[in-house]
């Protein structure tokens, strides 16, 4: 079972994400959330064999 990581403090990334309001990929990183609360989610892209 995964444990929640409420109170701590994000690891630092980078990654491709598909912005949806600009219809292409951009770049996201933690450094766009550094001083905010925030909820980050991550998983396999659809229809991947787990």
């Amino acid at each position: 079972m995964a444990s929640s990581l409420v109170t701590r403090q994000m690891p630092e990334f980078k990654i491709d994400a598909y912005d949806p309001k600009i219809g292409k990929y951009t770049i996201v990183s933690s450094d766009e959330y550094k001083g905010k609360w925030t909820a980050i989610c991550f998983y396999p892209g659809d229809f991947t064999f787990v």
